[in-house]
Order: C-alpha cells, then sequence, then structure tokens
C-alpha cells in the first residue's frame, strides 16, 4: 500500500489492510509512506499520485489485474471489496 500520513482514506483502509495481512498469510504487506525516508522516491518510481494505492507483485514482477472491468496494474482508493476481491485471486 503506498500511503501518507494526511490521508483520510489511508487513514480508514488502514485497519483493514492490517486485518487482511494476519488473514491472507501467503502474501507480503508492505506499507510504503510518503512522507517517510525513501517513501517519496519509491512512489515515485512507480509513479504514484494518489494515496492509498494498492499493487500486487509476485516474485518481483509487477502483476496486471482486471480492475472494474480494466486490465490495470494498480487499485487506487479506499476500496475494501476490491482489495480483498483482488487478493483472494491471487
Amino acid at each position: 500500500m503506498f500511503s501518507t500520513n494526511n490521508c483520510s482514506s489511508c487513514k480508514k483502509i488502514k485497519p483493514v489492510f492490517n486485518r487482511l495481512s494476519n488473514r491472507f498469510t501467503n502474501v507480503t504487506f508492505i506499507n510504503a509512506n510518503y512522507t517517510t525516508p525513501g517513501g517519496k522516491a519509491l512512489a515515485d518510481q512507480f509513479g504514484i499520485r494518489l494515496f492509498p494505492t494498492f499493487m500486487f507483485f509476485r516474485n518481483g514482477q509487477k502483476l496486471s489485474i482486471n480492475h472494474k472491468r480494466q486490465n490495470t496494474d494498480r487499485i487506487v482508493g479506499d476500496t475494501q471489496k476490491d482489495l480483498t476481491g483482488q487478493l483472494q485471486k491471487l
């Protein structure tokens, strides 16, 4: 998850993100905070402009996912249903 401290949607989804990390133990969850050292550079590297943004990787490769009937490489926003659904597909 790419997030930032002053983002209300990030604060809203963070407990969900934490619960999902306990539920989906076969998945590594990482919170890259924009305001921490290296966070901005990492967000820039992946072209992150909105928060929260979720991306999925397997064996170091970014996955393409089908989200809202479009192929994309990310989910943007605090949508628990979309995030949970994607995790179930991994």
